[in-house]
């Protein structure tokens, strides 16, 4: 049996509750961090540490086996699997992806700044600091963007699970960004989803590791997660069902 480590943000919880569901936990070891921007790990004589950074107090890692953190060597482990990359924000934070320039095409509203873009002319900014900012601290959840780059040096086969789109029913929130600055908040997000997509690719093909699709029918109207996958209090975390199509779709085949 191949040896797999689940590594990741919150967003990793409800494929570790399928697999306690489902009798599967001695098929893998879980190391989730929730909260923050991380999970920042550095590895050392072989061995996988947590460092210590945005640890949330409220909701603090936890590991399967309970041990895990004490004797996790990366090069034990065939495939690693992240979960989940490519967060840009935009329900009810102000992150600065999305002041690269109002694009003219998606009716913006009124703000500060006055002259609308073209797409084409917003493109390459957005992709290049979609890129260059992966490895600051603009973008949220940027540490599971540096576990591709830490993985990539070890021999292991590395998977990347998106980042959940939202929930349909976000567009109903007037707090929702991207409601706030576009009449046609929908194809906005759209542009932004599809860059996200791209620069993720990108900086999985340039690390040899696989991007992962999103499983068959979680999504609708081409950007959003059908609200039955989701959680009620935040509209982007996934629940066990979304986590049971994932692991048929996407999972099964890697045990």
């Amino acid at each position: 049996m191949k040896k797999i480590l689940f590594i990741g943000n919150s967003q990793l919880g409800n494929t570790y509750n399928f697999f306690k569901k489902n009798s599967l936990l001695d098929k893998a070891d879980f190391w989730c961090v929730p909260g923050g921007w991380g999970p920042f790990f550095k590895i050392e004589s072989n061995k996988l540490i947590l460092e210590q950074s945005d640890i949330s107090s409220e909701n603090p890692p936890f590991t399967y086996p309970e041990n895990l953190a004490d004797n996790a060597l990366i090069d034990d482990y065939e495939i690693v699997y992240i979960s989940s990359a490519g967060f840009i924000g935009a329900y009810g934070s102000n992150y600065n992806i999305m002041w690269r320039g109002l694009l003219h095409k998606f009716n913006p509203k009124s703000f500060e700044i006055n002259d609308p873009l073209s797409n084409s002319l917003i493109e390459t900014p957005i992709s290049e600091s979609l890129y260059d900012n992966i490895f600051a601290n603009e973008l949220p959840h940027q540490g599971c963007l540096k576990l591709i780059e830490l993985f990539s040096k070890h021999k292991c086969r590395i998977f990347v699970e998106q980042m959940p789109l939202f929930s349909l029913e976000i567009l109903e929130k007037k707090d929702f960004i991207l409601n706030q600055i576009y009449e046609d908040a929908v194809e906005a997000f759209g542009f932004f989803s599809k860059k996200r997509y791209e620069t993720l690719k990108s900086i999985c093909d340039k690390h040899n590791a696989i991007l992962i699709d999103y499983p068959k029918d979680v999504v609708v109207s081409n950007f959003f997660t059908h609200p039955k996958f989701c959680t009620l209090h935040d509209l982007v975390h996934v629940n066990i069902d979304y986590a049971e199509l994932n692991y048929n779709d996407n999972i099964r085949n890697l045990l």
